[in-house]
C-alpha cells in the first residue's frame, strides 16, 4: 500500500520522502536501494502527524512539496499534476463534492511555520495563518484512507461492493508493505510534460516549486 501510494506521486514529483515512525525498520528495509525514494525516521511519530510532517519537511529541498498520506494508495496521478497546475498559494487542497481531502501541496513557508510549532499543534493550527486554495477535483480517492480491515478488504476487492473500485493506482504495484507510512515526494525537478507519463508515520510531503512537490504526508501510526 505504502509503495502504491508512492507510485502515484512520481509522475508528478522528483523523490518521495517516506516518513516512517511505528515499525520503522521494516519500512526502511522495504525503499532500501530504491531510486527517488528516502526513508526519514520519526523518533517522535506518537506525537501526532505533524511531527511526522516536522520530520519530513526537513529533508524536502524544493520550494513546494506534497504532504500526502501513505494509506490512500489510489489518489491518481492526474491530481498531483492538477494542484501543480492550480494558481500559486501556501497551501493548496484539493476538494471532491465539497470535501477536503489529500495530498496537499504546501510551500516552504508553511513548512518552516510547522518546524516551529509548539508540541501538540496541528497541521490545521499551522495552515490558519497561511493563504489557502481549495481546488475542485473529479478523484473520489482524495478522501480514501485506509483505517480498518475493511477498508482493506475493499482496497483488496475482497468486499464485493467493493470490488474492483480499488485498484492499485499502477499497474505492477501491488499494495504491501507495513501499514501507516508516509513519504514526502519532491516534484520540482520532474520535466514538465511528466502529465504524459504518470504522515501519524507514513505520509510525506512531495516537494514541487520549479520542480514537482513532494508527497509528504507522513504515515498515521506509524
Amino acid at each position: 500500500m505504502i509503495e502504491a501510494s508512492a507510485a502515484a506521486a512520481f509522475p508528478a514529483c522528483a523523490r518521495v520522502i517516506v516518513v516512517a515512525g511505528f515499525r520503522a525498520a521494516e519500512i526502511v528495509s522495504l525503499f532500501q536501494g530504491r531510486p527517488g525514494v528516502e526513508v526519514a525516521v520519526n523518533p517522535n511519530f506518537e506525537r501526532g502527524m505533524l511531527s511526522s510532517l516536522q520530520c519530513g519537511a526537513a529533508a524536502v529541498r524544493t520550494p513546494r512539496f506534497f504532504l500526502a498520506l501513505a494509506d490512500m494508495p489510489l489518489v491518481s496521478p492526474d491530481t498531483y499534476r492538477l494542484l501543480l497546475q492550480a494558481p500559486p498559494a501556501d497551501a493548496v487542497i484539493p476538494k471532491y463534492r465539497g470535501k477536503k481531502g489529500h495530498p496537499l501541496l504546501l510551500t516552504g513557508a508553511v513548512a518552516r511555520a510547522a518546524a516551529a510549532a509548539a508540541q501538540g499543534g496541528t497541521l490545521r493550527d499551522v495552515l490558519a495563518g497561511f493563504a489557502t486554495l481549495l481546488l475542485p477535483v473529479e478523484d473520489p480517492h482524495v478522501l480514501h484512507d485506509v483505517d480498518t480491515d475493511r477498508d482493506y478488504r475493499d482496497l483488496l476487492g475482497d468486499n464485493p461492493a467493493g470490488r474492483g473500485a480499488l485498484a492499485p493506482p499502477e499497474a505492477g504495484v501491488a499494495p504491501k508493505g507495513p501499514p501507516g507510512a508516509a513519504a514526502p515526494l519532491e516534484a520540482g525537478d520532474a520535466p514538465p510534460d511528466a502529465g504524459d507519463a504518470p504522515p501519524d508515520a507514513g505520509d510525506a510531503p512531495p516537494e514541487a516549486g520549479d520542480a514537482p512537490p513532494e508527497a509528504g504526508d507522513a504515515p498515521r501510526g506509524s
